[in-house]
């Protein structure tokens, strides 16, 4: 019995998180420049040079990640630039746009600072991530057979103790 390995790698994680806050950035710019409502009201803005600002931080992290799509090799200042943007543009997003958006808006202002959030998170703690994930995916292996020797050493222990009984019963009667 082979055991399937998961490919997913704790970089491609992120760098899809950074992707999705963009996506949902993007479409939270054209919300707003879309709506005829909201172009009134400055603070929306705001709001719109807040995001433009947050999807520039998020950019420079990105073609970071371009150039070397490995986190673990980065430099630490590499690394520390790359949680600075980060945290710059949940910044920007949680001052700028969070007090002011409201429904459909709103609603992905929070899902973007999510994904941001989740990205900074991984950052600070990626060397933690990169070990999980090295034992979750190396000891997969050790562990099935190690459940298959268990079961295997209780079924004979069963089996022992049943001929056991078995032989004692025979002579008693």
């Amino acid at each position: 019995m082979s055991i399937i390995k998961p490919e997913t790698d704790p970089n491609q994680l992120f760098s899809f998180s950074l992707d999705i806050a963009l996506k949902a950035l993007a479409s939270i710019t054209h919300l707003i420049s879309n709506s005829t409502q909201i172009e009134i009201d400055s603070e929306f803005k705001t709001c719109s040079s807040t995001l433009q600002e947050a999807v520039s931080q998020l950019n420079q992290t990105l073609r970071t990640l371009r150039v070397n799509p490995d986190v673990e090799t980065l430099t630490d200042e590499q690394r520390s630039k790359m949680t600075k943007w980060i945290i710059a543009a949940e910044q920007e997003l949680k001052h700028g746009c969070e007090s002011t958006a409201v429904g459909e808006i709103g609603e992905k202002v929070h899902e973007a600072m999510v994904h941001v959030s989740n990205s900074a998170d991984f950052l600070f703690n990626y060397e933690s991530v990169f070990t999980n994930f090295r034992l979750a995916t190396t000891n997969s292996n050790w562990d099935l057979k190690t459940v298959f020797a268990i079961c295997m050493a209780v079924s004979m222990y069963s089996f022992l103790i049943f001929l056991f009984r078995a032989l004692f019963r025979t002579r008693i009667r």
